[in-house]
């Protein structure tokens, strides 16, 4: 029981530590790009302008490497041979490899994201007639989809129909 509390700490300064990277970025995006138009709007976005768009990608590379944890950069597997491992979970074999998979899934997620009722994504078990998917695994995955609908909306992203 007590395994269980430290690994939801664990979790929780996790998520505490990614909420306050984020909330950098967003001041950090603010800074590069201080000149705002009549409207109180950036005169130059990150989004839209090429050079603002770099000032703002080294930005964040400088910011992050800023919380570098001390040490090599060693893969999980090394010191934890019974790691989760397969396709879900990503290779773990080099930094660059775990970040061209991690990228590749949240881009794939992205572009196909679109509001939906995890029921009517899933759908029900034959046997049971029961949802296959229900509760707090439903709630989290409706709110990932939400997510990554609203992040196509505010980053401006058409779909392949041409609708924003």
């Amino acid at each position: 029981m007590l395994e269980r509390g430290l690994d939801a700490k664990r979790a929780l300064d996790t998520a505490n530590a990614t909420r306050g990277i984020c909330h950098l970025i967003a001041q950090l995006a603010g800074m590069v790009t201080p000149y705002k138009a009549d409207d109180r709007k950036p005169e130059f976005e990150w989004r839209t302008n090429p050079f603002m768009f770099e000032t703002f990608k080294l930005g964040i590379l400088q910011l992050l490497d800023n919380f570098k944890p001390a040490g090599e950069a060693r893969s999980p597997l090394e010191d934890h041979p019974d790691f989760p491992r397969g396709p879900a979970c990503g290779p773990f074999d080099t930094p660059q490899g775990q970040a061209d998979w991690a990228v590749s899934i949240l881009l794939h997620n992205f572009e196909k994201a679109q509001r939906e009722n995890v029921q009517d994504r899933f759908g029900l078990d034959p046997d049971s007639g029961k949802p296959v998917v229900s509760g707090n695994t439903a709630r989290g995955i409706e709110r990932r989809l939400y997510g990554m609908e609203q992040a196509k909306r505010d980053l401006a992203i058409k779909d392949k129909g041409g609708k924003s």
